[in-house]
């Protein structure tokens, strides 16, 4: 039996959660919109997207919930949001690019404080504070730095004393 991304049991407890509030997860990509993603990302950006981000698609194309946000595969409506909308991977890192100082970024995701990108030059994920662009923590594997934007993105509970 395989298993999957511990990121996985965090993306089932939020999908709960936005269930409970009359939304619920973005429907998964489909192969000919990751194929086009692809293709886009490559002409543009001039990188391959991670197989593990694509993966992350095709369970629900991208993620806006409790502040944070992980870009989906283009600018798509929020489920049970229809005035609001997810932007799409590409854009954002065009954004993000035009500074300089993410050049050899690729961003997949915010909170609004932080962003989540990949380093496509040593292959670490890393998160960056959004103003001055300062390191603050690298993850090895797509898994640890999902894990840690999602835990972000779970409401924080009361204790019990």
């Amino acid at each position: 039996m395989t298993q999957g991304p511990s990121y996985a049991v965090l993306l089932e407890r939020l999908a709960a959660e936005q269930r409970r509030y009359g939304s619920g997860p973005q429907p998964p990509c489909s192969s000919d919109e990751i194929e086009r993603l692809a293709e886009h990302a490559r002409a543009v950006l001039h990188t391959d997207l991670p197989a593990e981000y694509l993966d992350f698609l095709r369970v629900t194309n991208g993620l806006d919930w409790n502040g944070v946000v992980v870009y989906a595969s283009d600018t798509v409506p929020i489920v049970g949001h229809a005035d609001r909308s997810i932007a799409g991977v590409v854009e954002m890192n065009v954004i993000y690019r035009d500074g300089g100082d993410f050049r050899h970024l690729l961003v997949l995701a915010s909170d609004g404080m932080d962003v989540y990108t990949l380093n496509v030059a040593n292959g670490l994920y890393e998160q960056y504070d959004d103003v001055p662009h300062e390191l603050i923590e690298t993850f090895v594997t797509f898994d640890d730095v999902m894990s840690q934007i999602l835990a972000r993105s779970q409401p924080v509970l009361p204790t019990e004393d």
